[in-house]
C-alpha cells in the first residue's frame, strides 16, 4: 500500500492543506515551525489513532481531514480522523515501527521483547539455548566455583568436613583422654553453679540500674527540651494561622505572575513597520463595508463586460481602456479569491477577467462607432463607481501605512490589518490589568511579611515555632512518664558483674560440660572413631560423584558453545538477514547483526568482537535500531505498509546519514518511504538517493 495524498481541513495550525506523495522514496522538507511534525501526526492519527493526550499538536473535536491510500491490490481507501484505517498492528507498534518520530527510534522494547522478538529475531531451534546455558552455569556454580574452593558449595563443604575428620582421627588418645575429661567435668560443674548464682544477682541489679538509667536520661532530655523551647521563644510572633495566610498570599502572587507571563507569551505579535492603527480605526466603518462593496464592484464589472460584449455603451475611443479596467478587476478578484481560499470568489474573479477580455475584443473591433447615449452614460457610471471603490481602498491603505497596490489586489487585507490592530489593543489592555493584579498581590504579600522582617525571616520563624511546639510536647510526655515510673523508690546502686557477662559464662560452661560428656561416652563405647572413619568413606564417595557431575556439566557447556558456533553461524531469521543488509549499508560493512542463540539480547559483531546493547555508542545504537525496525516493518504486515519517519537522522553525522539514505532507498524498492526532515544536509543526501522531494 502507499499514501497517494492527504487533505487536511483542520488539524493543529494546519488549515485547508493538500499534499501529494510519490511511490517509493520521498523526502518531505520543511523548516522549523513549517508544520512538518503536525503533518506527520495527522497521518499517524488517520492511520492508527493514539488516545494519549500528550501528543503534539493537541487534538480538537473540530479537527478533520483524510488520506487517499492505494492498497497492494489496487483498491483505494480514504481513512480520515473520524474513520481511521483498520490496522493489523496496535497503535504502539505502529508508532514505534511504521511511523517513527525521532524520540521513537531508540525505543528498543517493542522489538527486543515479546511477540516481535519471538517471531522475527529468534534463530529457529535456538529459542531454548540461553536458558539451557544459564541452567548449566548455575548448577556448576552450586557445585564448585572455578576461582576458589568455597565452603558455600557442595564440593567445598564436603572437603572441609573431610579435613575435620582427619584431624580428629589423628588426635585420638584413648583412656588417657578419659581421665582428663573426668577431672575437667568436676571442675566445670562447680564453676557452673557459681556462675548461675552470680547471674541471678547481677540480673536483679541490672534491672534496677536500667530503670535508673532510663529515668535519668528522661530527666536530662526534659531539661534539654526546655532549654531548646526557651531558645526558640522569639518564634511566638508567628500566629496560629500565619503559615496558611502566607501560603495563600504567596500562591496568589505567583499565580498572578504566571498569568502575566501567559498573556505576554500568547499575545499577538508586534504591528508591521509603518502600520497606523489609529488610521485603521478611523476608517473602521468603511473597512467593514469592503466585503459587500467588493461583491458589488464584481457585479458591476460583470455587467460592464456584458454591455461591451453586446456592442453597447462605450464612448468613442474608450472601449479598449475600459476592457483593460475589467481585466484588471478580474485579476484582482482572482488574487483575492486565492488569498481567501474561496471557490466562489475565485470563480467570480475568473468570470470578470473573461468578460473583460471579450469586451476588449468587441471594443477594439467596433472602435469609432457611436453607441446610444443612454448606454454610454450607464457604462461611464459603472466605470466611475468601480474606479471610485478602488480609489477608496487605495486611499485607506495609504492612510494606514499599507501598500495601496497590495490592497487593491486584496481589499480584504484592510479588514485583516484592522482585526490584528484591535487584537493587539485588547491584548495590551489585558496585560495592563494583569500587571495591576500582580502588583497588588505582591504588595499584599510584602505587607504581610513586613511584620516579620521579610520572607526569609518569616520562614525561619515558622520553622522555629514548629520546633518549639514539638519540644514542649515531648517534654510534657517525658515528665508524665517519670512521674509514673516510681523512680525515687528504687534501691541504691551496687557494683557487680553485668548479668549478660554472667549469663554468657554459665552458657559457655554448660556447653563445655555437654561436650565433655559426649566425648567421655564415645571413649567408653569406643564407637566415635569408627563413626568418623565411616563418615570419611562416605564423603570420599560423594566427592567422587560430585566431581564427575561437575565434569559432565563442564563438557556439556563446551559442546553447547561449539555446536552453536558451527550450526547457527550461517543461520539467520529473514528479518535479521534483512536488518543485517540495512546495517551493512549504513555502516559501510563494519558491523553485522549477531544471531548466536546463546545471546538473549540483540548484539552486533565487528572485527573488534561482539557488542551487546549496553556497549553501543549512541550513533551505532541508532543505526542498529533503525535497521531492525525497517526489517520488522517489511515483515510485520501482509500489506506493504509505508514507512513514515520524522527527522530520525537528525542526530546522525554526515557519513551515517549517507548510509541511512542508501538503506532507505533500498527499502523503498518494496515499500513507500516518507522521510520528514528540517535538515538541508539530509535533504541533499535523500535527493542523491533518488527521493522525490516535497517542500512544505
Amino acid at each position: 500500500m502507499r499514501i497517494e495524498s492527504i487533505r487536511v481541513e483542520s488539524f493543529g495550525a494546519l488549515r485547508d492543506r493538500e499534499i501529494a506523495f510519490s511511490p517509493g522514496l520521498n523526502a518531505v522538507y520543511g523548516k522549523n515551525e513549517s508544520g512538518k511534525t503536525t503533518v506527520m501526526e495527522f497521518m499517524r492519527s488517520a492511520a492508527s489513532p493514539d488516545r494519549k493526550r500528550t501528543r503534539y499538536p493537541e487534538r480538537d473535536k473540530r479537527d478533520a481531514g483524510s488520506m487517499r491510500v492505494v492498497m497492494d491490490d489496487g483498491s483505494v481507501a480514504e481513512p480520515s480522523l473520524d474513520r481511521p484505517m483498520a490496522q493489523a498492528v496496535d497503535p504502539a507498534t505502529f508508532r514505534s515501527v511504521f511511523a517513527m518520530a525521532s524520540g521513537d527510534l531508540r525505543d528498543s522494547k517493542i522489538i527486543t521483547s515479546g511477540d516481535v522478538k519471538s517471531r522475527f529475531l529468534t534463530v529457529p531451534g535456538g529459542e531454548g539455548v540461553p536458558g539451557a546455558k544459564a541452567r548449566i552455569s548455575q548448577e556448576m556454580q552450586a557445585l564448585l566455583t572455578e576461582s576458589r574452593v568455597s565452603d558455600g558449595t557442595e564440593i567445598g563443604r564436603r572437603i572441609k568436613r573431610r579435613g575435620e575428620i582427619e584431624r580428629d582421627l589423628a588426635a585420638d588418645r584413648g583412656g588417657e583422654r578419659y581421665d582428663e575429661l573426668f577431672a575437667e567435668r568436676a571442675e566445670a560443674e562447680k564453676r557452673l553453679e557459681e556462675a548461675r548464682a552470680g547471674a541471678r544477682l547481677a540480673g536483679e541489679r541490672e534491672r534496677a540500674d536500667a530503670v535508673r538509667r532510663s529515668q535519668r536520661g528522661s530527666l536530662e532530655r526534659i531539661e534539654a527540651l526546655r532549654r531548646e523551647a526557651e531558645a526558640l521563644s522569639a518564634s511566638e510572633i508567628v500566629g496560629e494561622g500565619d503559615a496558611e495566610e502566607y501560603a495563600r498570599l504567596k500562591g496568589a502572587a505567583d499565580g498572578r505572575s504566571g498569568a502575566l507571563r501567559d498573556l505576554a507569551a500568547a499575545g499577538p505579535g508586534p504591528a508591521p513597520p509603518g502600520l497606523d492603527a489609529a488610521a485603521l480605526k478611523r476608517r473602521e466603518a468603511f473597512i467593514r463595508e469592503i466585503p459587500a462593496r467588493q461583491r458589488a464592484a464584481w457585479e458591476m464589472s460583470r455587467r460592464r463586460a456584458e454591455m461591451s460584449a453586446a456592442g453597447a455603451p462605450a464612448a468613442r475611443g474608450r472601449a479598449a481602456p475600459l476592457a483593460w479596467v475589467l481585466i484588471s478587476a478580474g485579476i484582482a478578484a482572482l488574487a483575492a479569491g486565492i488569498a481567501l481560499q474561496s471557490v466562489i470568489v475565485a470563480a467570480c474573479g475568473a468570470a470578470a477577467a473573461a468578460a473583460g477580455a471579450v469586451c476588449a475584443a468587441i471594443g477594439l473591433k467596433g472602435a469609432g462607432r457611436s453607441p446610444p447615449p443612454a448606454g454610454a452614460a450607464e457604462a461611464e457610471r459603472l466605470d466611475r463607481e468601480i474606479s471610485a471603490f478602488r480609489s477608496e481602498v487605495e486611499a485607506a491603505a495609504m492612510d494606514a501605512g499599507l501598500d495601496p497596490r497590495e490592497a487593491a489586489a486584496d481589499p480584504l487585507m484592510l479588514a485583516r490589518a484592522l482585526d490584528s490592530a484591535l487584537a493587539r489593543e485588547r491584548a495590551a489592555e489585558a496585560r495592563r490589568g494583569a500587571e495591576i493584579a500582580e502588583r497588588d498581590a505582591r504588595s499584599e504579600l510584602r505587607e504581610f511579611l513586613s511584620r516579620f522582617g521579610g520572607e526569609e525571616r518569616f520562614l525561619a520563624l515558622a520553622r522555629d515555632r514548629k520546633r518549639r511546639a514539638e519540644a514542649l510536647s515531648a517534654a510534657e510526655a517525658l515528665e508524665e512518664a517519670v512521674r509514673a515510673s516510681g523512680y525515687w523508690d528504687l534501691p541504691p546502686e551496687e557494683p557487680g558483674a553485668a548479668p549478660m557477662e554472667a549469663g554468657a559464662g554459665a552458657e559457655g560452661i554448660s556447653r563445655r560440660l555437654g561436650e565433655i560428656s559426649r566425648e567421655m561416652e564415645e571413649i567408653r563405647g569406643d564407637r566415635r572413631m569408627e563413626r568418623l572413619r565411616d563418615e570419611k568413606a562416605l564423603l570420599d564417595s560423594e566427592l567422587a560423584a560430585l566431581a564427575r557431575r561437575w565434569g559432565t556439566l563442564s563438557l556439556a557447556e563446551s559442546i553447547l558453545d561449539e555446536a552453536c558456533g558451527e550450526i547457527f553461524s550461517g543461520v539467520q531469521p529473514a528479518v535479521v538477514a534483512r536488518a543485517d543488509s540495512f546495517l551493512a549499508l549504513m555502516t559501510g560493512g563494519r558491523y553485522r547483526l549477531d544471531s548466536d542463540p546463546r545471546n538473549s539480547d540483540v548484539s552486533v559483531a565487528s572485527e573488534g568482537g561482539s557488542k551487546r546493547e549496553g556497549q553501543w555508542s549512541s550513533g551505532l545504537g541508532d543505526q542498529i535500531m533503525l535497521s531492525l525496525k525497517m526489517a520488522v516493518a517489511s515483515e510485520l504486515s501482509a500489506e506493504r505498509m509505508p514507512l513514515i519517519l520524522d527527522d530520525v537522522l537528525l542526530t546522525f553525522d554526515g557519513e551515517r546519514k549517507r548510509g541511512a539514505c542508501a538503506a532507505l532507498a533500498e527499502m523503498a524498492k518494496g515499500a513507500q518511504v516518507l522521510l520528514f526532515t528540517c535538515d538541508t544536509e539530509t535533504l541533499s543526501l535523500m535527493r542523491e538517493a533518488g527521493a522525490a522531494v516535497t517542500e512544505l
